[in-house]
């Protein structure tokens, strides 16, 4: 009598900050502003940056619920950022709204890069017979667009939005569906992330171990979550969970 293969371990990461480099966006953002002053004179690209921080600023605690959980609410809501966006800059030309969203989705199309030292790490996980996915919070259309802006889309075994499945870390439930959806072992499963109030946490609800991804050597928070692992970025990560693996598991996948 033939048994089914062992389920296998699997590796959950957040998205961005623990991939993805963040670091360009700002950039990204001054260049369509400079980029829109050239269509609309007058529009000075400093105060289109400050006027986004600011629209955003205000904007964030009425719509975050919706930009994590509505079905395709990412782009809808981005519209409206725009458009206030402009109106703080005197600009309410329908044509120019539809030119900021062009502009910055190219040159954020271009900031969108994971770390340098993602690629190799995923691709070791794997060979090392782990199951990989992604978990991040947000409008599922926006993340998936980052996510194949950094060639990442066939990285993993499994990518999951919070939008698409109406839940958002640290809700065990986005773990919990992206373990049975893998078919993987939580107890020999690990989550990813840089933030001990979203991904640590949403780890120790679902039962599995975790990893703080620190990348800027910051003391963790008295009273914040307490992870398994803390590492200062992705590098070593295969060779720690490989040394990890609790005895009994399998190391073994099928496709």
């Amino acid at each position: 009598m033939q048994h089914p293969p062992p389920a296998p371990a699997a590796v959950l990461f957040d998205l961005d900050g623990t991939l993805l480099d963040g670091g360009a966006l700002p950039l990204a953002l001054r260049a369509t502003g400079e980029r829109l002053a050239a269509l609309a004179p007058g529009l000075d690209p400093d105060a289109f940056v400050a006027a986004h921080t600011a629209t955003w600023r205000e904007l964030w605690p009425e719509v975050e619920e919706e930009w994590m959980l509505g079905p395709d609410a990412g782009v809808r809501i981005e519209r409206r950022a725009w458009t206030e966006t402009l109106a703080r800059c005197g600009v309410r030309d329908p044509a120019l709204i539809d030119a900021a969203e062009a502009v910055h989705r190219d040159s954020a199309r271009l900031a969108h890069r994971a770390y340098s030292e993602v690629p190799p790490t995923l691709a070791a996980l794997r060979a090392a017979g782990f199951a990989t996915a992604i978990l991040t919070n947000g409008s599922a259309e926006l993340q998936r667009a980052k996510i194949a802006d950094a060639d990442l889309t066939d990285a993993t075994d499994l990518v999951v939005v919070s939008s698409e499945v109406g839940a958002k870390k640290p809700d065990p439930a986005v773990v919990e569906h992206a373990l049975l959806t893998l078919g993987a072992d939580p107890g020999g499963s690990w989550i990813v992330g840089d933030n001990l109030w979203v991904d640590v946490l949403a780890g120790h609800r679902a039962g599995i171990r975790t990893v703080w991804v620190n990348r800027e050597a910051l003391r963790r928070p008295e009273g914040a979550p307490v992870p398994d692992l803390e590492v200062p970025d992705l590098a070593d990560l295969p060779d720690l969970l490989a040394a990890l693996r609790i005895p009994g598991r399998s190391s073994s996948r099928t496709d």
